[in-house]
């Protein structure tokens, strides 16, 4: 995202849950670069069009207010306390159910529709007002109308999401909400100019249906958007929607795009299909981070609406013509231009200054504007019927109550409003729509209360004691923001979610906030040490709230090599870079934005603390002469740290998802043979402990030598299936090469419909600023790299250690090219493998002119390091034999992340992976592992060579 194109990340998370991104696809070797062009201008007449509808929903919440104070008896009888409390609350009933009932149809039927219904129940709605000669009609419109208030809050921000380029979408959903608050100044002003006219409230209402028809008229230039079109398999007319927003795309741009639309609602898709309603609603209610953060989320919502803050939106001229306005429908004005004009700073304070910060400040303001409110209501004498004693005019109480009030609108606005729709973002995306909805509800149910009861509390408690009371709330709101609000400014969603494992996490914010903080001033500090700034000219190329991409064009100091640059950087970067070319430098965070934007970010962090407690354990053996080693029945060796290891990911995995399956490669049935044996595998699960205590309460780990067996036992008699989620491990992958010192791997993925989602694996051996991959070149000192993908967010390494998680830093892979731009090939093999025909390798690489000498490694997740981070970019797997098989926890994992860090994996009929056939990859035959600009015609060689080499091939194997 461009920083010039889209000033404020905060901007797009003002309602997370209207919209969908698109983008994600992106990262999983998805080209979006259409996204880089420039939009046309039809995307801003579309958003202007569709914003009529944010402008409706404003001028019908706040026409309410200048209407009660002109009805007199129009409605056939004066009007009670009762009866314009609900006449002004059926809108928020209406505007509930319309919410609902568009968020539940609007996929099926189409933005458009939803948006031509809203229309149409906006001009019923009005024209039954408007004539109304009784209260029935009347209420009857206010609930019609809400109804349409309801579609309209929740459709349009959609539509215009959907429909907006990436980089413009956060200020194109910002210019609907200030459609919203200009709506609602709109009817304030007319409300005031029709006071005077006979029956004038009628006019107020009725121009009501002017946007409404203007919309509707309008709404056919208005395509259907592409996500839609999409989703209902209308592919030709997506594109000549996407044409028209990006006009000056190529065609290829166009159909990239189209897939990366498609890649998202599958994703999404996926994420949901075999999720009931119920089983959401259990992960809301009973995983404890979970609930913390959709408490957070309603709590704060409650606030912004019991606070008080409608019953000026409704009742603002009632209650200044009871104070001594003579004009206290002109004066309403000032209560929506106050909420318009504090509508357009308060982003930008909350991106510089924080959301705690900025609730601290304005939540405490908002209760002491209160307090300054019911002091004021003390000076003015109203009788317990809402009538004034004394004479009706304006006094030095009233001129202070207005005062007060505009002040708590200003900290409204500027806090609490915006800030109340953000939390739910917090929530996994499996439970997020449904934590939306819970959070609307709370929304318009608590709008509901307080539009329901405002008059009837001013004549039981006072206008002073109700304002006090809210003054009260607003308080206690205060309260909660200091002991339960966690700043997550500048924060990954994953450290977010991570936050809310610790109770509400507040003093666990304020260290992730230090830390990253510290991450930060270390990368630039790196940077311009590295760097030199008189050489190199510096342009952006991408950033967000939580990282930071540059690249550097120019000559680096001829001193400096690629491996050097690397070393130099540190943990803190990641770079890519040749002399007289472009050096991609990404600044880390404690976790990577796009991971944690993932719908697996909670199933990331707990395998990446699986994955690092396990490989602490392996180190910790690798040192000891006898490893426990023994032979299972296909001759292959297993030593206790595999046992342990195995142990350790499936507790950890099954602590936080105990409904889920494993597929391991280890069995406890020698370890119930042999006690002796058993006793020191528990020893070594018992006593290796991450040094951080947050973190070892996520890993929880066995309880009794008894249950670690069991636990070994559940990936060892674990078959997997295509339609569970089911985690893949290799606890030590490369036993032999570990027993002998070398490079092993500790392994763990998670297949849902037989695809691979997450996928950690560390290396305990192998140094971080590894740029070419050996069995014998380890780390000694240091506990090794860990390297984790999640499917469309890109691959990430980081270093490992005792502590908790250390920053991740993105991997990013291009084909290196020898002098004469032809691609210099670099093969990742195994020489000592039984079942692998290690001849027909050798004419591959013949035939393709390979002159580097090949990786030879025995682990195979060694072998996707080297592809991932040791220099390798291709592999070939051709089996001796037709009939053999790879073991599924062989591959799982590291392949998932050679594809996410720009690489393409088929096997040799070109298909992709599945996972989902039990312990092996029972529909695959060899593999293909290289860049995608080479790999068709690796895999076009190495068919070719296989079928003609078939039957001699087939000859060796029966010798």
């Amino acid at each position: 995202m461009d920083p010039a194109d889209d000033y404020l990340p905060a901007i797009d998370d003002l309602k997370p849950e209207t919209f969908h991104d698109d983008n994600a696809g992106a990262a999983e070797g998805l080209d979006d670069s259409i996204e880089t062009t420039n939009p046309g201008k039809a995307v801003w007449l579309i958003a202007c069009t569709v914003s009529m509808g944010g402008f409706l929903f404003g001028y019908d919440t706040g026409v309410i207010s200048a209407v009660l104070v002109s009805l007199g008896t129009d409605l056939g009888q004066a009007l009670s306390s009762n009866d314009q409390e609900l006449i002004t609350s059926i809108t928020s009933g209406g505007a509930l159910i319309g919410a609902v009932l568009a968020g539940m149809t609007s996929d099926k039927y189409g933005r458009k529709l939803a948006i031509y219904v809203g229309c149409a129940v906006f001009f019923v709605g009005t024209a039954l007002q408007a004539t109304a000669f009784s209260l029935a009609q009347m209420v009857v419109g206010r609930l019609v109308v809400g109804f349409g208030v309801g579609e309209a809050a929740m459709i349009v921000p959609l539509y215009i999401g959907e429909m907006a380029p990436a980089r413009f979408r956060g200020r194109l959903i910002v210019f609907d909400n200030i459609c919203v608050t200009f709506g609602q100044l709109i009817a304030y002003a007319l409300g005031a100019a029709f006071t005077d006219v006979h029956q004038g409230w009628r006019y107020t209402i009725a121009i009501g249906a002017v946007p409404a028809i203007a919309l509707a008229a309008t709404m056919p230039l208005c395509p259907e958007t592409p996500r839609q079109l999409i989703s209902h398999r209308h592919d030709d007319e997506a594109k000549r929607v996407i044409r028209k927003i990006f006009p000056q795309a190529t065609e290829q741009q166009v159909v990239n795009k189209i897939r990366v639309v498609r890649h998202s609602i599958e994703e999404v898709a996926a994420s949901v299909s075999d999720k009931s309603l119920w089983w959401q609603m259990k992960q809301l209610l009973t995983v404890g981070a979970n609930l913390r953060a959709l408490a957070t989320a309603c709590s704060i919502m409650a606030v912004s609406q019991l606070g008080g803050f409608n019953t000026l939106m409704y009742y603002s001229a009632t209650l200044f013509s009871l104070v001594g306005f003579n004009q206290a429908t002109a004066v309403s004005i000032v209560v929506g231009a106050t909420n318009f004009v504090f509508g357009f700073p308060n982003f930008a304070f909350i991106d510089r200054f924080g959301r705690r910060s900025m609730l601290l400040i304005t939540v405490l303001g908002m209760s002491l504007s209160l307090v300054v409110v019911a002091i004021a209501f003390h000076w003015i004498p109203v009788n317990s019927d809402l009538s004034v004693t004394g004479p009706h005019e304006m006094t030095w109480a009233s001129i202070l109550l207005l005062v007060a009030l505009i002040v708590y609108i200003a900290f409204y606005s500027a806090g609490v409003a915006p800030i109340s729709w953000v939390g739910t973002e917090f929530l996994p995306l499996e439970v997020r729509a449904l934590g939306t909805m819970l959070n609307t509800v709370t929304c318009w149910g608590c709008n509901i209360i307080i539009s329901s009861t405002f008059l009837s509390m001013m004549k039981a408690m006072t206008p002073s004691g109700v304002f006090a009371f809210y003054a009260g709330i607003c308080f206690l709101g205060w309260l909660f923001v200091i002991f339960c609000y966690a700043e997550v400014h500048n924060m990954p969603l994953e450290s977010v979610r991570e936050i809310y494992t610790h109770g509400f996490g507040v003093k666990h914010a304020k260290r992730l906030q230090r830390e990253l903080q510290e991450a930060r001033a270390n990368e630039q500090t790196i940077l311009a040490r590295t760097l030199d700034p008189h050489r190199l000219q510096a342009s952006a190329v991408g950033s967000s709230p939580d990282s930071s991409a540059l690249a550097y064009c120019g000559n680096f100091p001829a001193i400096l090599s690629e491996a050097e640059l690397n070393l130099q950087i540190g943990s803190g970067l990641s770079a890519v870079a040749t002399e007289n070319q472009i050096v991609h430098v990404s600044l880390s965070q404690h976790t990577p934005t796009t991971m944690a934007h993932s719908p697996f970010a909670r199933e990331l962090q707990v395998a990446c603390l699986a994955v690092q407690r396990a490989s602490i354990v392996t180190k910790t053996m690798l040192a000891e002469a006898d490893k426990g080693s023994t032979d299972k029945a296909d001759a292959s060796p297993v030593t206790i740290a595999d046992f342990a290891s195995q142990a350790i990911l499936i507790s950890a995995i099954r602590h936080n998802f105990p409904s889920d399956k494993f597929v391991g490669e280890e069995s406890a049935s020698a370890l119930r043979n042999d006690p002796a044996l058993a006793d020191r595998v528990w020893q070594l699960v018992s006593t290796t402990q991450l040094h951080d205590t947050e973190s070892e309460e996520i890993v929880a780990a066995p309880s009794s030598l008894e249950e670690m067996l069991s636990i070994i036992d559940l990936g060892g008699s674990g078959e997997g299936a295509r339609h569970t989620r089911t985690w893949i491990m290799d606890p030590i992958d490369g036993t032999a090469s570990f027993i002998q010192g070398r490079q092993y791997a500790v392994s763990v993925a998670l297949i849902e419909n037989g695809e691979q989602k997450v996928g950690v694996v560390g290396y305990p051996n192998l140094h971080f600023h590894t740029t070419a991959v050996h069995e014998d070149t380890v780390d000694q000192n240091g506990y090794g790299i860990m390297l984790s993908a999640v499917r469309g967010h890109g691959a990430y390494k980081r270093p490992m250690s005792k502590e908790r998680l250390q920053p991740a830093v993105k991997v990013y892979n291009v084909l290196a090219r020898t002098d004469t731009g032809q691609p210099d090939l670099v093969f990742a093999e195994s020489m000592e493998s039984p079942y692998i025909d290690q001849r027909l390798h050798q004419v591959v690489r013949e035939r393709l002119g390979v002159t580097k000498p090949i990786t030879d490694l025995w682990s195979m997740q060694a072998k996707y390091a080297a592809l991932v981070v040791g220099g390798c970019n291709v592999m070939v797997r051709i089996p001796r034999s037709p009939e053999y098989r790879a073991y599924a926890w062989d591959h799982a994992g590291g392949m998932l992340v050679f594809e996410e860090s720009g690489g393409m994996i088929t096997d040799l009929d070109g298909q992709p992976f599945n996972y989902g056939q039990g312990r092996t990859l029972a529909d695959n035959l060899g593999l293909v592992a290289a860049f995608p600009e080479i790999h068709s015609r690796v895999l076009e060689l190495a068919r070719e060579i296989r079928e003609r080499h078939t039957g001699e091939g087939m000859k060796d194997n029966t010798q």
